[in-house]
């Protein structure tokens, strides 16, 4: 008889910087994971003067069919959505409104440093601990600074020290929560970026002609001569993530290597991607999320040790919302309210593995085909509903949004997770029942919209900068 416990299974990942190329993880993926080793063998059909069926088996692939099944978490669903739509790993950013360098005499401005432009970036020829800081502002309050550092970073073991100003010239004590261009002991080595607990007091100010809300980035040792800074950009304390396929040019999905495995035997797993992604919810029920993936070199091997378990927050279907609209107006204008009950958004990612001759049995490349997003839903009938049902008779296209909505960040901003897409009804049922309720099953599947510009979007908002 069994005795129905289980091993003590988990799924951690790590962000691969070169697709392919193994990693330590650096998170634990929440849900659980089924990872099968598939093999490709061929077994000749051969005459041998023998009535014995196969006397030979040549093993001429391999790859790993991974099935990752979980909730929708507002702080992990970028994850997922990284691996299936573009490679996307920040939050969105915003350019800060002014960045100036400070000698404890004089301001340099530094608009190379803030302009967002791949093809400027800002010098400095020395950072003095003792007099030297930078300053960054925004028109509004924010949580983090991401900074894409240049070609020439420092290399000096340093900590930074941050502030924000008080309304009154001076400066605030700033918590830091984290630095993330701090790979072993010196900050501003790498891309990265500086998060922080802002003091409660932080106020606007004006520096040299400059009003705004003000951070003062000071580091306790002098760096590398010569630091390039390409760009710097302030992350807001609601973190969007933006997830929309380029549909005339290739996407890259980020790859990731997965460990997976019990208290007895830990295998991995290399250049993982999504092949597809359904998100899905029904009435007293959180969100799903299902993704089928797809990987390579399967090996045993043991955990990345000292991770520990975020903290998450579930979205649930009761807190969800649609919006129908027509084509050429806004999506995500007009609520059907008291309609929805049930919905399945399944997208066809188009990434799939590509094999060529090499010295290695396993898929070296990744090729795109088409994207397709459908979804399923169940909704109440009504006059509104009879409406939409009038165009599906037509096949005419329209807009379409699912919304659910979290817990409150700051301000109006909520945790929440949008989906938008462009489509066309092709099924509607007949009329069906759910506790009295008269309903209806409906199919929408998606449909290029040139004045919307998009197939689909999904954004996610959560308190999340930068994927760990």
């Amino acid at each position: 008889m069994a005795s129905g416990i289980e091993a003590l299974r988990k799924i951690q990942i790590g962000r691969e910087a070169t697709a392919g190329t193994k990693v330590a993880a650096t998170a634990k993926l929440i849900g659980k994971l089924t990872m099968a080793e598939e093999v490709l063998l061929h077994r000749p059909d051969e005459e041998r003067g023998s009535l014995a069926d196969i006397f030979r088996t040549i093993l001429v692939g391999e790859r790993v069919g991974l099935t990752f099944d979980g909730l929708v978490n507002f702080e992990q669903l970028p994850y997922l959505l990284s691996m299936a739509i573009t490679n996307k790993i920040n939050g969105d950013t915003a350019n800060p409104t002014q960045g100036k360098y400070y000698n404890n005499v004089t301001y340099v401005d530094m608009p190379n440093a803030i302009d967002g432009a791949a093809g400027t970036a800002h010098t400095l020829a020395a950072y003095l601990t003792a007099t030297d800081s930078i300053l960054i502002c925004a028109a509004a309050k924010f949580r983090g600074i991401k900074v894409d550092i240049g070609s020439t970073p420092n290399a000096v073991a340093s900590t930074v020290t941050v502030q924000c100003s008080n309304g009154a010239g001076g400066w605030l004590a700033a918590t830091l929560i984290a630095d993330n261009t701090k790979p072993g002991a010196a900050s501003m080595a790498q891309d990265g970026t500086i998060e922080f607990t802002p003091h409660a007091s932080w106020a606007s100010d004006t520096i040299d002609g400059d009003a705004g809300f003000w951070v003062k980035l000071t580091w306790s040792a002098n760096w590398t001569a010569s630091v390039i800074i390409n760009d710097c950009y302030t992350i807001a304390f609601a973190s969007v993530w933006t997830y929309a396929p380029v549909l005339t040019a290739g996407n890259t999905p980020q790859s990731y290597t997965v460990e997976y495995g019990d208290d007895v035997q830990e295998y991995e797993a290399e250049y993982v991607v999504a092949r597809d992604m359904e998100i899905s919810g029904g009435i007293d029920a959180p969100l799903a999320a299902k993704a089928g993936l797809f990987g390579r070199n399967l090996a045993a091997s043991t955990f990345t040790g000292a991770l520990t378990d975020p903290t998450l927050e579930t979205a649930v279907n009761n807190k969800s919302r649609l919006y129908i609209d027509a084509t050429g107006g806004t999506i995500g204008s007009t609520e059907k309210a008291t309609t929805l009950i049930s919905w399945s958004a399944k997208i066809t990612t188009g990434f799939t593995p590509v094999v060529h001759g090499s010295a290695n049995l396993f898929f070296d490349a990744l090729a795109e085909t088409k994207k397709k997003i459908s979804v399923d839903m169940t909704i109440a009938f009504n006059s509104g509903v009879e409406t939409e049902r009038t165009m599906y008779a037509a096949g005419t296209r329209r807009l379409f949004r699912l919304r659910s909505v979290g817990s409150l960040i700051a301000g109006t901003d909520y945790k929440q997770l949008t989906v938008d897409f462009a489509g066309v009804y092709t099924k509607w049922s007949t009329l069906q029942s759910r506790d009295g309720e008269d309903t209806v099953a409906v199919t929408v599947e998606g449909e290029y919209d040139s004045t919307y510009g998009k197939l689909f979007e999904i954004v996610v908002q959560n308190t999340v900068a930068v994927l760990p």
